[in-house]
Formats: structure tokens, sequence, C-alpha cells
């Protein structure tokens, strides 16, 4: 079995809108999210923010974190996940350019 590291996700900024955040996992493979972190970078409101998670095959929306805060000059991780061939990570936040997203994933194939 083969297998490599991505950390495509680094600087990620997400949106109000749900935005893709990494995927399609390519067929024949596995992408395992072995970490991540959302960060509170909002410097001129320095308020607290929540963030949202989903993943999508393709045809539905599975919530994996809903509106989780996370307090200005914070941070919150992201649960382990393992995403199918088709599988995407959309990300939300409900004010733009407040949470900067990073995950760490293994592609297995």
């Amino acid at each position: 079995m083969a297998y490599s590291f991505n950390h495509s996700t680094d600087g990620f900024i997400a949106a109000q809108s749900l935005t893709l955040l990494y995927g399609p996992t390519a067929a024949g493979k596995q992408d395992i999210v072995f970490s991540g972190t959302f960060s509170n970078i909002d410097d001129t409101n320095q308020v607290q923010h929540n963030v949202t998670l989903k993943r999508y095959n393709g045809t539905v929306y599975t919530t994996v974190l809903n509106n989780i805060p996370v307090p200005y000059g914070g941070s919150s991780k992201c649960p382990k996940i393992v995403l199918l061939p088709g599988e995407s990570l959309y990300v939300s936040s409900e004010v733009t350019g407040a949470i900067e997203c990073s995950l760490n994933i293994l592609s297995l194939s």
C-alpha cells in the first residue's frame, strides 16, 4: 500500500457559505485527516467566531462539526476523518476571513 502526506490546506480562509476545504478524494484512494486546526484570526473585531465542517459524498452533506466556538486568538482541533473516493470536506464560518483552516492528510492508495 502506497501513501503520501498532504499539507495543501495551510492558510485556507473560511467563508460564510460552505467552501471546499479539501477533496474530492481520488478514485482508488482513501484520505485520512489525522490533524487539523481552525484558528480565529479576526484581529479587527477580536471576538469569538464559530466554524462548521461538513463531509460531502457527491450527494449529501454530513455535519462533522457544527457551530464550534473559536475564541479570538484561539483555535479548535479537527477530529480524525477518513474520506472515501469522491468525498470532500467543506467549511464555513459566520464571518468571512475570521477563521484560518489547516489540515494534515495522509493519502492511501
